[in-house]
């Protein structure tokens, strides 16, 4: 999904520490791909969370980063 791709957007990765249905390490994969094309896409961990409980405190992240995004000029 990350390779051969430069999105036009902004991006953010969120990750849960202790997820066992994605490895983490997809994540610093992802990030790394992107890097390479330009692209910075911080990372951010979600600390002993599953997949359900990452996206879960996620969610709220996410909108304050959209709405940050929103009011710049």
């Amino acid at each position: 999904m990350c390779t051969d791709w430069t999105p036009r957007a902004p991006v953010r990765l969120y990750a849960g520490t202790a997820d066992r249905d994605v490895a983490f390490a997809n994540t610093e994969s992802c990030r790394r791909s992107l890097a390479a094309n330009g692209v910075d896409a911080p990372v951010e961990q979600i600390a002993g969370a599953d997949h359900v409980g990452s996206a879960l405190a996620s969610y709220p992240r996410i909108v304050r980063w959209f709405r940050e995004l929103a009011a710049r000029p």
